[in-house]
């Protein structure tokens, strides 16, 4: 009888210490989904080959080098920003006598980009170093594709082991919408003006053009 009930004992001890085991493996992978979701932003895209499919692009925060141009100047300039997110200084060009701002940018976040080094083409831009450091917003950047008769890939992530969004034609001179930078990956909006359509993601450093007067 001592035997048996020992036996009994022995068993539910068994049965208690795989419960714990277990429900500490989902404590811990539960922890760790959480933790991805904070640190990776996920924007949805429409496949355009599959309309009915969604695409999920990953959207990574880390530092960059690349270069992008704004060719439109508002009548008080473009406004540049400390860290505060405070006016610092204005930048401004004469679009009609072809100038145009190039910038090569060093990080993003929240829809702005810091700047490395700004550049008025065909204009003497006094004092680039009070621009260093400084933040633009990503509403003023533009770039394009390169001129090349190939489709160009639309990636899900900065990598080109990632999932294919959608294939665009390169002779379509649609400008990009920069949204954030990793490497020296562009992750954008291509816009067709005359159709209205938008199709986002990781664009590769050979697919992108950063002056609008040249075919790159």
């Amino acid at each position: 009888m001592n035997i048996l009930k020992s036996s009994f004992s022995l068993l539910f001890l068994l049965v208690f210490l795989l419960q714990g085991c277990n429900s500490k493996q989902e404590k811990k992978e539960s922890k760790t989904t959480e933790i991805q979701s904070e640190n990776v932003l996920v924007s949805v895209n429409d496949d355009v080959s599959n309309p009915s499919k969604k695409v999920a692009a990953v959207v990574k925060e880390c530092d960059c080098n690349v270069t992008a141009y704004a060719i439109k100047s508002p009548q008080k300039g473009i406004e540049l920003f400390n860290k505060k997110k405070e006016v610092a200084e204005r930048v401004s060009f004469n679009e009609g006598e072809e100038e145009f701002l190039t910038l090569e940018l060093a990080s993003s976040k929240e829809g702005m980009f810091q700047i490395k080094k700004l550049e008025v083409a065909f204009a003497e831009t006094a004092n680039n170093k009070k621009y260093e450091n400084l933040w633009i917003e990503s509403k003023h950047l533009r770039v394009y594709l390169p001129d090349s008769d190939k489709e160009v890939n639309i990636y899900s992530n900065a990598d080109e082991k990632s999932k294919v969004i959608s294939g665009v034609n390169p002779t379509e001179k649609y400008t990009i919408k920069i949204v954030k930078c990793c490497k020296k990956w562009i992750y954008g909006i291509y816009h067709k003006e005359k159709t209205g359509e938008q199709i986002e993601g990781w664009f590769r450093p050979e697919d992108i053009c950063s002056s609008p007067l040249t075919n790159c």
